[in-house]
């Protein structure tokens, strides 16, 4: 399913209200729990912010040779 940041900001204002449920664009979701929100927000930012590539290390060229 395709996330918008909308629908994540919405979950973290509802989950610091304490408010299991949450509107977006005139729809309403009510979740059973907090926990069970936030293991949805969670999923929505793996899915929208992927792990960065920044911190890895360049690659490196090999080269090999003929046995002389």
């Amino acid at each position: 399913m395709a996330w918008t940041t909308a629908q994540a900001d919405a979950l973290r204002v509802a989950i610091a209200a304490g408010v299991r449920s949450v509107s977006v664009n005139g729809r309403t979701v009510t979740y059973a729990s907090i926990a069970e929100m936030m293991e949805v927000l969670r999923a929505i930012e793996a899915e929208t912010n992927p792990p960065s590539t920044a911190n890895r290390p360049p690659a490196r060229k090999l080269r090999f040779r003929e046995p002389s």
